[in-house]
């Protein structure tokens, strides 16, 4: 199910319309899908600082693997690291 879509501007992309989104929802309790684009550190804190969990995928990026694998964080555990 999709709760919200935002046109990104020619000038922009992702990463800076995914937070913008994200404010608009009300998303306390609830668990936030987002592919490799918005496994940024800002997207996960501004997930976590409005009380959801959430999935983010990481792409592989090493020989051949190129394949996307899920990553589970709850809002207890939001990784610094996380880019």
């Amino acid at each position: 199910m999709t709760l919200g879509h935002w046109k990104v501007d020619e000038q922009s992309n992702e990463i800076t319309a995914i937070p913008e989104l994200l404010k608009l929802l009300g998303l306390n309790g609830c668990i936030v899908t987002i592919d490799a684009i918005g496994c940024q550190t800002e997207i996960a804190q501004l997930i976590v600082e409005q009380e959801a969990d959430y999935v983010l995928a990481l792409k592989g990026n090493k020989g051949g693997e190129g394949v996307k694998k899920p990553m589970w964080t709850s809002r207890s555990e939001c990784s610094p690291g996380l880019q």
